[in-house]
């Protein structure tokens, strides 16, 4: 029951932190959109609504863009942990041979299936 209430914690604990993070980004994307949106309509008369459009389109993109930067970071540190477990690994002092006096430890009957 405590290991699996530590795996439910440290879950929680990732699943909040994803979320903190997701809301922030929404909410630079919302600032970016609201600022490109105020900026199309103050140049109304000077840019080609084309070109407003295409702003808000890419504005409006930014959100998507910034969570699979977010996915993609996450996923490449993940890897880049299994290397640096892998190097730390080979660096470890070898155990030596394995022989069969190592094995046989001279145990009595307890040892002995039944």
């Amino acid at each position: 029951r405590c290991m699996a209430f530590r795996y439910g914690r440290a879950w929680f604990s990732w699943l909040l932190a994803n979320r903190w993070i997701g809301f922030r980004l929404d909410m630079l994307s919302f600032t970016v959109l609201v600022c490109v949106s105020l900026g199309a309509v103050a140049t109304s008369s000077t840019i080609d609504p084309g070109l407003a459009g295409i702003a808000l389109t890419y504005a409006i993109m930014l959100s998507g863009g910034f969570q699979y930067l977010v996915r993609q970071s996450a996923k490449a540190e993940t890897m880049m942990t299994s290397v640096e477990r892998m190097l730390h690994y080979t660096a470890l002092p070898s155990e030596g041979a394995w022989n069969k006096a190592d094995r046989d430890h001279g145990g009595g009957e307890e040892d002995k299936a039944t």
